[in-house]
């Protein structure tokens, strides 16, 4: 398990999905009804989430990847962390 698949299921998140970019957001909005979304994602699929959730009730944050593009990309673990408890705890 991952550091941050086992630090979502510390916090009581509702769940971890991977998805590629807005139209997969809006298909697991639809499903799961989250009050939040916390991602993980480069500059642009961030961005765009904000655009997606415009309006509606749900909060967004996101860390953006150190490293950009479609394989080996990498994050700030301990940037993710501080999102998830910070979101986690209001």
């Amino acid at each position: 398990m991952s550091k941050i698949s086992r630090l979502v299921k510390e916090l009581g998140y509702m769940g971890l999905f991977a998805v590629k970019g807005g139209r997969a957001l809006l298909k697991l909005s639809s499903e799961y009804k989250p009050k939040a979304v916390v991602g993980i994602a480069c500059y642009y699929e961030g961005e765009l989430a904000f655009k997606v959730f415009k309006g509606s009730d749900v909060a967004v944050q996101y860390v953006p990847l150190n490293k950009d593009g479609c394989a080996n990309t990498d994050t700030n673990i301990e940037e993710v962390e501080k999102v998830l408890k910070q979101t986690e705890n209001g």
